[in-house]
């Protein structure tokens, strides 16, 4: 019985060892994990937002153009398109040429 006891005992022991060396290597993969991530973000900072910044300042910059491109052109479209009723009063000799009637 006192054999098993200690037996027992020196298994524990080495379970409770390999599990607290297990824990240390999760600790200093995590610290080395975390460095290179601090070193990203930094990367991040000086190269994304002064771009994603240039972005943003363009497209303030040129939505009111754009806005006004887009106005004119709705206009001219609906200017040049005359409404089906113009269509309608053409002459009926055109309609006939065309093989409408």
């Amino acid at each position: 019985m006192n054999n098993l006891l200690t037996i027992f005992i020196v298994v524990t022991a080495a379970a409770v060892l390999l599990q607290a060396g297990i824990l240390f290597a999760m600790y200093f993969a995590m610290r080395k994990t975390s460095a290179k991530v601090e070193s990203l973000a930094e990367e991040v900072k000086t190269k994304v937002l002064p771009t994603a910044e240039l972005a943003h300042s363009m497209m303030s910059e040129l939505r009111p153009k754009i806005t006004t491109v887009v106005d004119n052109v709705s206009v001219s479209t609906t200017m040049c398109v005359p409404k089906w009723s113009v269509w309608m009063q053409l002459s009926p000799t055109l309609w006939t040429a065309l093989g409408y009637r």
